[in-house]
């Protein structure tokens, strides 16, 4: 798994190098459009990167938001889970008595065939 990560990561970057080198050209963005003498020459790869970049916080955002419900089950089943556990260990510390008689009102109350 180590492995394919690594190779994952080395062929993202050397993609994302061989983008920049390639698109090394200046655009101008305008970033308020009610005060159109406010530009910047910025590289295509800078415009493009940062694009992807607010996307992927904004899509890990809205993961995150969504699986709220998700994280308050687990932690409320491993709340039960230890309850359950201390509620076994208790148990099994108990020491059960044999009493002859309670086991034969038990076995009293069965139907016989």
């Amino acid at each position: 798994m180590f492995l394919i990560r690594g190779l994952i990561v080395v062929s993202v970057t050397v993609l994302v190098s061989f983008f920049s080198i390639l698109n090394r050209q200046t655009v101008d963005v305008l970033l308020n459009p009610i005060d159109l003498d406010v530009t910047y020459s910025l590289p295509v790869y800078a415009v493009f990167l940062a694009a992807l970049a607010i996307g992927f916080l904004f899509g890990s955002l809205l993961v995150w938001m969504n699986m709220g419900g998700l994280r308050q089950d687990r932690r409320r089943q491993k709340r039960d889970i230890k309850l359950l556990e201390k509620e076994v260990g208790r148990l099994k510390g108990q020491t059960f008595d044999n009493n002859p008689t309670e086991s034969s009102t038990v076995l009293a109350v069965l139907p016989s065939k």
